[in-house]
């Protein structure tokens, strides 16, 4: 691997680190490390778009994650086939012996009678038919393991149709059928799709709820689609876990993908939510726990709703299928276009008369895998399609930033010649494989890997890439890298029906070390953009039926983003076993220093002075854990700091533990 050319020197100040190795066999301390910080003098911004995130429709992410919706196979999907690109097929959501569809159960069997069908149909391929012949008998469906909260209300939505005037039932109960937390009825007419929606406040508070839909025959009831929410959710997603977000301030959400983006068609998002149909996924990782299927509660409208919450900026990536460039166009059209184009007339009316004005756009994603496309692309026929779809897409706005797909050396330096002046960002996905020790012994070695690696291992990727494009010259200079996918890759990513998820504060060295490191290095690997994939269920944020939580993981991600937007501080590191990063206010008057303790086995005490300028007050906040657990979070401790002689300050950092030093200065 190439050097990267230095970096140009008198326009940072040094942080100079002065390191003692010796660890006591006593205590586990290591010596104190005395660190000298020149406050007088700024560096460069760190652009907050390198704490950017990963927003996709992939396993727990969005069902039982972002998504408020409590019924599973909503929609009445049909069996869907998947594969892992290694040859092994997966069939999901068939329908029961009984003619039920997946997720569902029947009730009155055998005198009532279930099928589904594919003529009379509400969304996707097929509806759920009940049929009774003889009359006062009853019949329907239902599904269990609904949580509920007590003193919460609720909003019930169905969409039913029948051949005859019928009683139609809706009952939330306990799991064997009582207590009753609810009851309706409607008197459904012969006719076309109706849709019947009440709210109801929940009586108690009850994991394994059972939702029955019934009737009294004789007659024919179809239901096309159900849905449960509560009642306050924002655009169908959970407002808790849209704070748990707030409490990461991402700048910048991608979305819908990923992987997610093969399979995935955004003007079918323009329909009622209800409407929508099922989206199929060919992948089988992607959705194990939705029998490969996604009922598509986000679509592009929600997105920019959340984005505008959660004060983020918008990034699309654009699927590569059988409707080509016109299909990512009419994309771009809709959401900047104004009132008077075709697609911003669309956006107009329904109720969004002002342009979306999304910025970025990545054409494709991992597009060279099996796991993408059944034909995956060489980097030839991808330099000619980006060409293609970022001259279709720029021609309705010409101000976009169009993002390439990267792999590797030779990859990118094939799509940078063919198609350098098209696209502005080229995108890396890079993913840190984790052993299965999560804790003792073995834990803590895995904790000091994962803790060194984003030095160790992927900053000199970074620098190879980003050297291989400098080879091109000019061109490749002037392309900025982005990374676009990063976290731990725990088994649990491709086997999740085998492997069980778990976050813990190995995942939080990591992601605190991968951001100093990002912010360290951005200006040498011309890096301004990198989103964590992904926050929801799989890194950042823990989502459970009536909670949502921060991970050891997000309580890191969260202490690091103070450097966003700042100047960076340049440090010289001379000791292995701390990881650190520095920032200097814009305004000049508070430093913030971010330190990863990446020795396993001890404490790390530092002696931080300060040159330049005095000192006023010093307030460290440090996450730590007794001891590894594969799920635990990390205790939060908030306290002043004394400073000796008026000009310095020390701080323990403690083993598995992460820190951030605020010195605020004189005016």
């Amino acid at each position: 691997m190439q050097k990267l050319p230095p970096r140009p020197a008198g326009l940072l100040p040094v942080l100079f680190f002065a390191a003692c190795q010796t660890l006591s066999a006593l205590t586990g301390q290591v010596a104190a490390e005395n660190i000298t910080v020149e406050a007088d003098h700024g560096g460069e911004l760190v652009s907050p778009l390198l704490f950017s995130v990963n927003l996709e429709n992939t396993r727990h992410a969005v069902w039982q994650g972002l998504s408020g919706e409590l019924l599973a196979n909503r929609k009445f999907a049909g069996e869907n086939v998947a594969d892992d690109w290694k040859g092994t097929f997966w069939r999901r959501g068939a329908v029961g012996a009984d003619g039920v569809a997946a997720r569902w159960h029947g009730i009155g069997s055998p005198t009532a009678r279930f099928a589904p069908d594919t003529k009379t149909v509400f969304t996707g391929k097929q509806s759920q038919r009940i049929s009774i012949e003889s009359p006062g008998i009853t019949g329907g469906i239902g599904q269990r393991d609904i949580p509920v909260q007590k003193s919460t209300k609720y909003t019930a939505r169905f969409q039913l149709r029948s051949d005859s005037p019928l009683t139609v039932t809706a009952q939330l109960t306990g799991a064997s059928g009582v207590p009753v937390y609810t009851s309706r009825r409607l008197q459904l007419e012969k006719g076309l799709w109706r849709e019947w929606a009440f709210e109801f406040d929940a009586t108690a508070t009850d994991r394994h709820a059972r939702l029955a839909i019934t009737c009294q025959g004789p007659g024919t009831l179809w239901v096309g689609s159900a849905s449960l929410l509560r009642a306050d959710h924002f655009h169908g997603m959970r407002r808790d876990v849209i704070e748990r977000l707030k409490e990461l301030t991402p700048p910048l959400v991608r979305w819908p993908g990923g992987n997610f983006t093969r399979d995935y068609r955004w003007k079918e998002g323009l329909l009622a939510r209800d409407k929508r149909p099922p989206i199929q996924s060919g992948w089988a990782p992607t959705l194990p726990f939705t029998d490969h299927y996604d009922f598509h509660e986000i679509g592009i409208d929600e997105y920019i709703a959340l984005c505008h919450e959660l004060n983020s900026l918008p990034f699309i990536t654009t699927r590569m299928g059988e409707q080509g460039a016109q299909e990512a166009a009419d994309w771009v059209e809709y959401c900047n276009g104004t009132a008077q184009t075709k697609w911003g007339s669309v956006r107009a009316k329904r109720g969004h008369p002002e342009p979306y004005r999304v910025k970025y756009w990545m054409i494709g994603n991992e597009i060279y895998g099996e796991w993408m496309s059944r034909t995956p692309y060489t980097a030839d026929r991808y330099a000619e399609d980006v060409r293609l779809y970022s001259a279709a897409m720029k021609n309705v706005d010409p101000d976009i930033t169009v993002i390439a797909v990267g792999l590797d050396v030779p990859w990118n330096q094939t799509v940078i010649k063919k198609a350098g002046g098209s696209f502005d960002i080229l995108a890396l996905p890079r993913y840190a494989p984790i052993t299965k020790a999560l804790s003792g012994n073995d834990g803590a070695a895995e904790f000091a890997r994962q803790a060194r690696r984003p030095r160790e291992a992927v900053l000199p990727w970074l620098a190879g890439e980003r050297n291989g494009m400098h080879q091109l010259g000019t061109t490749g200079q002037q392309v900025q890298l982005m990374l676009a996918e990063w976290n731990i890759k725990h088994d649990w990513f491709n086997a999740p029906l085998v492997n069980q998820w778990h976050v813990g504060p190995i995942d939080a060295a990591f992601a605190a070390a991968q951001l100093n490191m990002l912010c360290r290095e951005s200006k040498q690997l011309n890096i301004s953009l990198a989103a964590m994939f992904q926050p929801i269920n799989e890194g950042s944020i823990a989502v459970a039926p009536f909670s949502a939580e921060l991970t050891a993981m997000g309580q890191a991600m969260a202490l690091v983003r103070v450097h966003g937007g700042r100047r960076l501080l340049k440090l010289k590191v001379d000791d292995t076993s701390i990881d650190a990063c520095a920032s200097l206010s814009t305004n000049g008057k508070q430093i913030n220093i971010t330190f990863v303790n990446t020795n396993p086995t001890g404490n790390h005490q530092i002696e931080l002075r300060v040159n330049g300028k005095q000192p006023v007050s010093a307030e460290a906040t440090v996450l730590s854990v007794d001891k590894l657990e594969p799920d635990a979070v990390m205790k939060t401790t908030t306290r002043q700091i004394p400073l000796l002689d008026h000009q310095a300050a020390s701080l323990t950092v403690p083993r598995f533990g992460i820190a951030l030093l605020k010195v605020e200065l004189e005016n």
